[in-house]
């Protein structure tokens, strides 16, 4: 199985020495193979790739750009592939200056039709990872960028449109926004916007429960 992650910094893992989500998945699949299996059985029978293709500061425009040529390399026909889209945070961001979000919302909502409609030419199993929340007290504004400004009300927005979109098509959405904001999120925020390890933990907890130990 090949598990293909794109996204943003979030899907990156800023700030987790771990790697974040995606790496503390890896690192969950590849303690399964080993504790499994051995030798040539481990290669032929158990094996795993995941990858991490999250750049920090993309957006869906920017992901839609990259997503076919770098899938391409990484994709076999001949293995089971997921294909997890992390996506939209960054969008949702407004400019105080240019009274304008990043990406406008039907803009948003295009790119990520695109997307769906690029990755599902490779596989059926296509999911889409939602939104986090932040801590406003650090990104209203943006305290290393003090024209920009993350609230959850925007984030909120774009986050909709994903799972608007997963319904109608019947993809898989796994809701993070909605299941973080029932926790003490600020605990789990490192910079405000970024999760800390702990934060890390509950996304990739989130992420294993609902897409893959079903399914095991």
């Amino acid at each position: 199985m090949t598990i293909i992650c794109f996204g943003d910094s979030i899907t990156y893992g800023n700030w987790d020495p771990k790697g974040g989500w995606v790496g503390r998945l890896r690192d969950y699949l590849d303690s399964k193979s080993l504790s499994a299996y051995s030798g040539e059985d481990l290669f032929s029978t158990y094996y795993n790739l995941t990858y991490n293709l999250g750049i920090p500061g993309d957006t869906s425009s920017g992901l839609l750009e990259r997503f076919e040529t770098e899938l391409i390399p990484r994709y076999n026909p001949d293995e089971e592939t997921i294909i997890l889209f992390a996506i939209g945070i960054n969008d949702s961001r407004f400019w105080k200056k240019a009274n304008e979000f990043e990406t406008e919302l039907g803009i948003f909502q295009q790119n990520i039709w695109d997307l769906w409609e690029i990755a599902v030419k490779y596989s059926k199993d296509v999911a889409f990872i939602g939104l986090t929340p932040v801590d406003e007290e650090r990104t209203d504004p943006l305290f290393w960028e003090t024209d920009a400004v993350y609230k959850n009300e925007y984030i909120q927005k774009y986050d909709a449109i994903i799972k608007e979109f997963c319904e109608s098509r019947q993809v898989p959405f796994i809701d993070i926004f909605g299941k973080m904001k029932n926790m003490d999120s600020k605990s789990l925020m490192e910079d405000g916007i970024h999760p800390n390890q702990e934060g890390y933990k509950v996304i990739e907890e989130i992420i294993r429960t609902d897409l893959l130990e079903g399914n095991e």
